[in-house]
C-alpha cells in the first residue's frame, strides 16, 4: 500500500481497500441515542446490567459506526453537574454498566462487529493537569476501572481524546496513550483525535500515538508536507493505518430493521426499573376508587398528569401561585409534587430552589397526605421533606416514558426495583468547601461518608426483604486465592419483586485510610411472594487489593475483611494473607513529590514518561500530604523543585497537619531549576509529613531524604 493510501485511513473518510474487501466508508463520531431510552444516571439507578446490554444492542442497529459509548469517571461531588455518561459514583456498578451497554453496542461476535464503540476522554483526561484533586489513589481506583473494564471486556475498541490534550500537554498524551489506554485491551485499540477548530497539527497527533483524526476536513495534505520535512515518519502513518484497519476488517454492518414496538417496551422497562422509593410511610401505592381526587402539582408533572388521568381522576397545577397550588392541595384527597432540575451545572448548594421549596412547604401545609416525586440529575438534601411527607420517589427519567413507568408505581401497578446510584446528604455542609474531587481526603461518597439521608444503594419497594447470615465456603485465603460467598434472600411480604443484592466488604485495619465500605458485587434476583432463594458471590483476593501510592502498584494488604450484604443479618470475616505493607521510612530514601495520600489545592503540573512527575499548587497555602512515615535519622532533605515566577518563592515541610511544626522551608530563586538543601529539625517516629506551598510558581519532582 502506498503511502497516500495509508494517510487517507488517517481521516474520516475512509477509501476503498479491494484487497480486503472493504468499500469506502466514513468515521465519524455519532452519539447512540434514540426514543425515550433512559440517560446515564438512570440507567444506573437499575443497577441492571443485562438490560444495558439490551439497550446497547438495540441502538447499535440504528447508530454510526463509530458510536460515543456512555461511559465515564464515577460521580463524585452532587454539587457538580453530572457528566452524560455517567452511571453512578461506585467504579464497579460504573464498570458493570459501562461494559454491558459498550458490549451491546458492540454486537456478540467480537470477530463480527456491528459498530465499533469508542470512549471520550475529553475532560477526564484533562483532569490530571488542569484541576486541583489528582490522586493517584483516586485516579486508579475510582477513576480508571469503568473505562479500563470496557476495554478489557471487548466493548470498547477505541478511545477519544481531544486535540487540546495532544497540543497542550503532549508529553500526557503520549503516556495515557503508551502507558495506560493501549495495554488495557488485548486487541490493537484505535486512538481517535477529536478536532473542534480549525487550527490544528494532525501530524503531531500520530506522532504521539494517535491513529484518526476526526471533527474537521480531511488533512491528507498536510501529512504528505510533513512527511517530506521529516517530522512524520512513514512508520508512524503505517502503524496507524494498520490499527484502522484491523477495526474496518471486523465490521459486518448490515442493514438492520427497527422494530417500534420493542422500542417503546425497552423505553417503559427501563423507566420502570430506574424509579427508586426513597421514603414511604405506607401511603404508597395510592388506594384510589370512585371520587377519590388526585392533584398533581408542580411545573414538570404535564406527562404524570396525563398518564394518571388515564386511570384516576387528576386536578392538574403548575406550582407557580403558591396560593393557588394550595387551594388545589386542599381540594385533593392526595397530592402528587413534582419537583427537580435537570441543569448540567455546579451548585453551591444541595437544597431545592428557594420556590420549589417554598411550594414543598405550602402544599404539604394544605395537605398532609403529599407524595413527593423528584426528577432530577443529581441528588437534593431533603431532610426536611423525609421527616414531614408521608412518601417519596425519585428518577434521573425524564419524557413521556417516565410519566407512565411513575403512575404505574404510583397507583401500585408496578412494584418499585430501583435503587439509588448516589449517597444523597442530609446538607451541603457534610461536602467540602472545595469542589476539588479527592474523594478520599474530603470523606464524600458512600465510600467515605457516614450518615447520609439516603444512603447509595438504598430503595424500597412494595415487598419486603430479609437476607440471612453471610456464608464463606472458607474464612482464610491466600492473595491468590478466593471464596464463594452465600446468602439466602427471602421476599417476606405479599407481592412478586426483584430484590437487589449488594455483597460489600470492609478491611478492618490498614497502614492507610480504607473505604467504610466497598461493593464487590452485585446481582437482581426475582423472588415470588414469600419465596426464598440462595445467592451465591465469588469473591476473590484481587478484589480487595488497592494502589499503594508510595510503591505505586496494586497490593493486597495481609488483613481481616468484613462481608456482608446491604440488609444481612449477620456478617462475616475473611482473612486474606497478603503482603505485610513495609514501614513507611524516608532515611536515605527519595519519595515521588506526586505519591502524596492527600493533598488540596494541588494538581500535576507535568506528565513526562519516562520522568518522574511534577506537582504545584494552584493556590498559596495548596498541600500534599504524606501519611505515616517515619523521619528517623533524617537530616536534610533535597528537594527537586524549579521555580517558574518572577520572584523567590517558598516551600515547606510541616508535620501532622498544613500549619503543624515547621520541619524546614526551601527558599527557591526566580528562574531555579537546581536542587535546593532544606536543613531538618530532628524527629523521631512516624508523622504525617505536609509539603505546603506557600506561593505559586513552584513545580516539586522528587524529595530526597538523608541521614
Amino acid at each position: 500500500m502506498d503511502l497516500e493510501r495509508k494517510i487517507a485511513l488517517t481521516q474520516p473518510v475512509q477509501p476503498p481497500v479491494p484487497e480486503l474487501g472493504l468499500p469506502a466508508c466514513e468515521l465519524r463520531l455519532t452519539v447512540a441515542v434514540r426514543g425515550d431510552l433512559p440517560p446515564a444516571l438512570a440507567l444506573g439507578s437499575t443497577w441492571n446490567p443485562e438490560l444495558a446490554g439490551r439497550i446497547g444492542s438495540y441502538l447499535a442497529a440504528g447508530s454510526g459506526p463509530l458510536p460515543l459509548a456512555p461511559v465515564g469517571r464515577p460521580l463524585q461531588d452532587p454539587r457538580r453537574g453530572p457528566g452524560r455518561a455517567a452511571y453512578a459514583e461506585d467504579p464497579l456498578l460504573c464498570s458493570r454498566l459501562g461494559s454491558a451497554f459498550t458490549l451491546g453496542l458492540r454486537g456478540p461476535d467480537p470477530e463480527r462487529i456491528r459498530t465499533a464503540p469508542v470512549i471520550r476522554k475529553g475532560v477526564d483526561a484533562l483532569r490530571c493537569v488542569t484541576r486541583p484533586g489528582f490522586n493517584m489513589r483516586l485516579l486508579n481506583e475510582h477513576e480508571w476501572p469503568a473505562l479500563r473494564a470496557t476495554m478489557e471486556t471487548g466493548g470498547a475498541v477505541g478511545v477519544v481524546l481531544p486535540w487540546e490534550l495532544f497540543d497542550e500537554y503532549p508529553t500526557v498524551a503520549h503516556r495515557l496513550i503508551k502507558n495506560v489506554y493501549r495495554p488495557w485491551s488485548d486487541r490493537e485499540i484505535v486512538v481517535v483525535c477529536e478536532v473542534s477548530g480549525p487550527e490544528f497539527d494532525a501530524a503531531a497527533a500520530l506522532r504521539l500515538g494517535a491513529d484518526l483524526c476526526v471533527g474537521t476536513g480531511a488533512r491528507s495534505a498536510d501529512l504528505v508536507a510533513a512527511h517530506r520535512r521529516g517530522d512524520l515518519s512513514e512508520e508512524t502513518i503505517t502503524e496507524a493505518a494498520r490499527r484502522v484497519l484491523l477495526t474496518r476488517v471486523r465490521f459486518d454492518r448490515r442493514p438492520e430493521p427497527v422494530d417500534g414496538t420493542e422500542l417503546r417496551a425497552l423505553e417503559l422497562e427501563a423507566a420502570r426499573e430506574s424509579v427508586v422509593l426513597l421514603h414511604n410511610d405506607g401511603l404508597l401505592p395510592l388506594l384510589t376508587g370512585p371520587g377519590v381526587r388526585l392533584a398533581v402539582i408542580g411545573s414538570t408533572g404535564d406527562t404524570l398528569a396525563r398518564a394518571l388521568g388515564e386511570k384516576v381522576n387528576v386536578l392538574r397545577h403548575d406550582g407557580e401561585d403558591l396560593e393557588q397550588a394550595a387551594l388545589v392541595a386542599r381540594s385533593a384527597d392526595v397530592v402528587v409534587l413534582m419537583v427537580g432540575s435537570r441543569r448540567r451545572v455546579e451548585r453551591t448548594t444541595l437544597a431545592l430552589s428557594d420556590g420549589q421549596q417554598r411550594l414543598l412547604q405550602a402544599v404539604r401545609t394544605a395537605n398532609p397526605n403529599t407524595v413527593l416525586v423528584v426528577s432530577s440529575s443529581h441528588p437534593y438534601a431533603l431532610a426536611w421533606a423525609a421527616e414531614h411527607l408521608p412518601a417519596m420517589l425519585w428518577t434521573a427519567h425524564d419524557g413521556p416514558t417516565a410519566g407512565t413507568a411513575l403512575a404505574e408505581v404510583l397507583l401500585g401497578d408496578y412494584a418499585p426495583t430501583g435503587r439509588l446510584p448516589q449517597t444523597w446528604y442530609r446538607t451541603a455542609e457534610e461536602l467540602p468547601a472545595e469542589l476539588d474531587g479527592d474523594i478520599i481526603a474530603t470523606n464524600i461518597t458512600y465510600l467515605y461518608h457516614e450518615d447520609a439521608l439516603f444512603p447509595f444503594g438504598h430503595g424500597l419497594s412494595y415487598t419486603t426483604f430479609t437476607h440471612g447470615p453471610v456464608q464463606l465456603d472458607t474464612s482464610a485465603i491466600d492473595a491468590d486465592g478466593g471464596t464463594t460467598v452465600t446468602v439466602e434472600v427471602r421476599n417476606t411480604g405479599f407481592r412478586d419483586c426483584a430484590e437487589v443484592v449488594q455483597l460489600y466488604t470492609r478491611q478492618l485495619a490498614s497502614q492507610v485510610k480504607q473505604p467504610r465500605r466497598q461493593l464487590r458485587a452485585f446481582r437482581r434476583v426475582w423472588l415470588p411472594a414469600r419465596a426464598t432463594k440462595h445467592v451465591v458471590f465469588r469473591l476473590r483476593a484481587n478484589d480487595l487489593a488497592f494502589w499503594d501510592v508510595a510503591a505505586e502498584r496494586w497490593v493486597i494488604e495481609s488483613a481481616q475483611h468484613e462481608v456482608f450484604t446491604n440488609t444481612s443479618s449477620a456478617t462475616a470475616v475473611l482473612t486474606v494473607e497478603g503482603t505485610s505493607l513495609p514501614p513507611r521510612a524516608l532515611a536515605d530514601t527519595t519519595l515521588g513529590a506526586r505519591s502524596f495520600d492527600d493533598a488540596s489545592g494541588v494538581r500535576l503540573a507535568e506528565l513526562p514518561c519516562d520522568r518522574d512527575s511534577v506537582i504545584t499548587a494552584v493556590r498559596p497555602g495548596g498541600w500534599a500530604a504524606y501519611r505515616g512515615y517515619d523521619l528517623t535519622s533524617c537530616r536534610t532533605c533535597d528537594l527537586s523543585v524549579t521555580n517558574t515566577a518572577q520572584t523567590t518563592a517558598a516551600v515547606e515541610l510541616r508535620l501532622d497537619t498544613p500549619d503543624g511544626p515547621l520541619l524546614g522551608t526551601a527558599h527557591v530563586p526566580a528562574g531555579s531549576s537546581s536542587p535546593v538543601a532544606i536543613p531538618l529539625r530532628p524527629r523521631r517516629g512516624r508523622h504525617d509529613l505536609y509539603l505546603v506551598f506557600t506561593e505559586l510558581g513552584l513545580e516539586v519532582r522528587t524529595l530526597d531524604f538523608r541521614v
